[in-house]
């Protein structure tokens, strides 16, 4: 399939015609209409050292069987990319692992070990489920079959779980854990502001450590994955993992009661951050003053630079959806989805088709299209597979001879 989100519909399609006979194979020949129906899921759980173990610095982990899946099992579900930093698994005394698949089988985990050593702290600490889903080790990646039931319910998987634990791969200094965590705690009592502004600055103006520390978080390389995007979109509610680098001068013992190497950050708080400044960005005469000169711009910059960070980087939930050139909020179901095909566009993936999945997974799209037999199709249109998923769920009804001018961008209206 081939991205090209860019080019007008004339240029993918020599007529109109063309385009409709497109759209019509589309839907008579991939459509499918979403079901409800709950797949049986492997989980991890904690399990005691077998006898014949020896002892040491070893986690012994079960891989539940399909068969005994319980839909009412509360489970953390792990988001994450696969590669990781390597220093992270020093740096965590990250044990080791065996993941056992029946009572006499094991073996080393796929995923990054650091990565389950984090997801477990984190249910051990928050959630307290006993059990987690990972991708790289509840779904047998060696099974095509299995492996695509899973692709295809991927977004329920997420949003059925008690929480997603959403884990980073960049460090933040010491320095900065102690300000993020003061931040979060503040903004558990309306304290936010003493710690966001200064008492000396201005209406509008932000502490230039908190947009440092911000930027630093949305640089991490989890938000430019296009799966990673589906999790944290699908999922009811998340929860930020972020790595502390070592930093002796400074101890976050007394402000922080997690493990003095990760900071757990709801995503609530980017809600409540974005919320604080985009009120005190547009209190009282702030705006006017910002026109006429009588107010630094540079300060005010740094605050509307974090909310535009905040609101690309952190999901919304749908009655939070922050529209970027107005910063207003979404809240029409047309212009949600509308959004979602925009926040696409800035992430990565291997496979075009796999876009179209997680478009129509986002949106919640009843009709969708069997992506996976398209994924080697050289000639399929990522932007005519889109405008199908429109059409198909009733939200485009302009003429196709209309569009041939336009590009997807322009069909739904995100520049």
């Amino acid at each position: 399939m081939k991205l090209d989100n860019d080019k007008k519909f004339g240029e993918i399609h020599p007529s109109a015609e063309a385009l409709q006979t497109a759209l019509t194979e589309l839907e008579t020949e991939y459509k499918e209409t979403v079901s409800d129906t709950q797949i049986p899921l492997r989980y991890l759980t904690l399990r005691e050292s077998p006898p014949s173990e020896p002892e040491g610095n070893t986690i012994h982990l079960r891989l539940t069987r399909r068969e005994d899946y319980n839909p009412d099992w509360d489970y953390v579900a792990v988001s994450y990319t696969w590669a990781q930093p390597e220093d992270l698994e020093a740096q965590f005394n990250t044990p080791e692992f065996k993941i056992w698949i029946n009572d006499t089988d094991s073996r080393p985990p796929y995923c990054p070990p650091s990565v389950l050593h984090r997801a477990l702290q984190y249910d051990a600490q928050e959630a307290k489920t006993g059990r987690f889903w990972i991708d790289q080790e509840c779904i047998d990646q060696d099974d095509a079959k299995d492996r695509d039931e899973h692709i295809a319910h991927m977004h329920k998987i997420y949003e059925r779980s008690k929480c997603t634990t959403i884990i980073l791969s960049h460090a933040i200094s010491m320095s900065r854990a102690t300000l993020l965590q003061r931040c979060i705690e503040a903004a558990g009592s309306d304290r936010l502001g003493s710690i966001v502004r200064k008492e000396d600055q201005e209406e509008g103006h932000i502490d230039p450590e908190v947009h440092a520390l911000f930027h630093d978080v949305a640089e991490d390389p989890y938000f430019t994955r296009a799966w990673t995007y589906q999790e944290q979109r699908c999922s009811k509610t998340s929860c930020f993992l972020i790595s502390i680098l070592p930093d002796h001068s400074t101890s976050l013992k007394k402000t922080c009661r997690q493990d003095r190497r990760m900071i757990f950050m709801p995503n609530t708080f980017a809600h409540s951050l974005y919320r604080w400044c985009k009120s005190h960005l547009f209190h009282g005469d702030v705006i006017g003053r910002l026109n006429d000169g009588s107010l630094d711009h540079l300060p005010m910059l740094l605050t509307l630079d974090l909310l535009l960070v905040l609101s690309k980087t952190f999901r919304f939930s749908e009655h939070e959806l922050v529209d970027r050139r107005t910063l207003t909020v979404v809240t029409d179901r047309a212009s949600e989805d509308i959004h979602a095909i925009w926040g696409m566009k800035a992430r990565d993936c291997k496979y075009v088709s796999d876009r179209v999945t997680i478009v129509a997974n986002v949106c919640g799209f009843q009709n969708t299209l069997r992506t996976t037999e398209l994924q080697h199709n050289h000639e399929a249109s990522y932007s005519t597979c889109v405008l199908a998923l429109l059409l198909m769920n009733k939200l485009y009804d302009g003429s196709i001879s209309e569009i041939m001018d336009k590009t997807l961008d322009d069909i739904i209206d995100v520049d």
